[in-house]
């Protein structure tokens, strides 16, 4: 099975109104959407501090926050 996203509001309308639902979600396109890393998995995130120390974005932020710059630990 795939991990691609789907746009909800195209899924339930095909659920609705497709003699076969399944067979037509599958060939639904990938909704356009990226990963988010978040501050607490984050390789510029300062645990400590809780501060992010990218160079384009240095401050406070929550754990649960995230940005543009996330880059996951160890990628």
């Amino acid at each position: 099975m795939s991990n691609n996203l789907i746009d909800r509001d195209d899924a339930i309308a095909i659920a609705m109104h497709s003699k076969d639902p399944v067979d037509g979600i599958k060939n639904l396109p990938a909704a356009d959407a990226v990963e988010v890393v978040r501050c607490k998995d984050c390789q510029y995130y300062n645990l400590f501090a809780l501060a992010c120390e990218h160079d384009y974005f240095n401050g406070w932020i929550g754990m649960n926050g995230f940005c543009s710059y996330g880059e996951r630990v160890g990628e």
